[in-house]
């Protein structure tokens, strides 16, 4: 029993120690998930909030039916300020040059970051003054802001110094001028005639770290610059959300207008459909459903008189009894003609009757079941009477067709 307990004891402690390091595992994977949602959320808010503040500052400003201004338009249209020199320099003259790629510092640009140059009196061995031959002093260029800048980026750390254009860890480059050497040999004098190549990022960094008396407005530049980028950021956002906008509104209207269109067809449908139903309806009570069995089925026939064409006899009622009239008629009579798709022949020639009174046909004289052509007429004149009296029982698949 001892054994058994220590066993179980051993087991349980196992069990607990796997439970609880379950237990963690799964807690920490939770906590990950939730911080994980935390993350999106905020960021999501923060986006939100973002693009609220941006409708806010430019939402009267923004003109969806006019183009998206470019930068420098909308810098001028929100009055932002940004130092003009500062511009020309660093902006215009470096825009079209990759970070990577070496840009040449002339004069200007060594002016505006803030180095000074000056310039001497040129004198002879025994110290006096050389003049021109306008009598003027003749002035040595010291080339003292070139001197100031290579010195400046010499003792910036971080900043890697090369011979060579192909070395891509070089930041900068110091070259002999030519130009300038060939002056020297020629006697005109100077001092460290040199060329200075910095990469275009490495440019934006000694134009940012040199302590210079232009460094405060150099700075004031670069926060302006950034300032007009996110205020034009945010001018961005509100135009193409609000085009968006009213991208959706226009296809919102184009689609109700399209509804109603479809509504209009489908009243105009629904009335169609209304008259063509109260058709059937009326043509309903006049159907006369046929028979299955051939010999009870209805017919109307038409006999001549062979010894004089002017006297027909019309037969109607089942077929089986036509026929037996039709044999016993035959050496008298001849049939002419004969419809069987109108289901009630009787119907069909009272309508007859009254169709020759209404409309005072006198090509032909009914009396009961017989029919006498007056005035040269034809059975074939007879035929047409009674063949159109029986496509009038289409006038309804007319009608749906008119509806339709």
């Amino acid at each position: 029993m001892k054994v058994m307990n220590c066993n179980v004891i051993i087991e349980f402690c196992i069990y607990k120690n796997q439970y609880l390091y379950n237990f963690k595992k799964n807690n920490n994977r939770t906590n990950e998930r939730t911080m994980e949602q935390q993350s999106i959320v905020t960021t999501s808010t923060l986006e939100i909030q973002n693009l609220q503040y941006a409708h806010e500052q430019y939402d009267d400003f923004v003109d969806i039916h006019g183009p998206l201004l470019n930068v420098s338009e909308f810098k001028t249209r929100r009055g932002l300020p940004l130092n003009e020199q500062c511009a020309a320099v660093f902006y215009e003259k470096t825009v079209h040059i990759k970070d990577t790629d070496f840009i040449e510092i002339d004069r200007q640009m060594l002016q505006m970051i803030g180095f000074k140059n000056m310039f001497i009196e040129k004198k002879d061995k025994q110290g006096n003054v050389k003049l021109d031959e306008n009598g003027k002093p003749k002035l040595e260029d010291t080339r003292k802001d070139f001197n100031n800048a290579i010195r400046c980026l010499r003792n910036m750390a971080g900043f890697i110094e090369s011979d060579n254009f192909e070395d891509h860890q070089a930041d900068f480059i110091i070259q002999k001028n030519a130009a300038l050497e060939r002056e020297a040999k020629a006697g005109a004098g100077g001092h460290n005639k040199l060329t200075v190549w910095i990469r275009k990022r490495m440019l934006e960094h000694l134009v940012i770290m040199a302590n210079t008396s232009n460094s405060r407005m150099i700075r004031e530049f670069f926060i302006d610059l950034k300032h007009i980028m996110t205020e034009y950021t945010m001018y961005q956002a509100v135009y193409r959300s609000k085009q968006a906008l009213c991208i959706k509104d226009t296809r919102i209207d184009e689609l109700m207008a399209k509804v109603d269109r479809q509504s209009e067809k489908i009243d105009a449908q629904s009335e169609k459909l209304d008259m063509l139903a109260r058709i059937l309806y009326k043509e309903t009570d006049n159907k006369v459903v046929d028979v299955t069995e051939n010999k009870k089925k209805q017919e109307l026939v038409i006999l001549q008189n062979k010894k004089n064409p002017s006297q027909c006899e019309v037969l109607r009622g089942q077929v089986k009894h036509v026929e037996k009239q039709v044999k016993r008629k035959h050496n008298d009579m001849t049939v002419v003609g004969k419809i069987d798709s109108y289901k009630n022949p009787v119907n069909l020639f009272n309508r007859f009757g009254e169709t020759i009174k209404n409309t005072c046909d006198d090509r032909f004289k009914k009396s009961s079941n017989k029919i006498m052509l007056k005035e040269g007429h034809t059975t074939d004149d007879l035929m047409d009477v009674f063949r159109t009296l029986d496509d009038d029982k289409h006038s309804v698949a007319k009608d749906v067709n008119k509806c339709l």
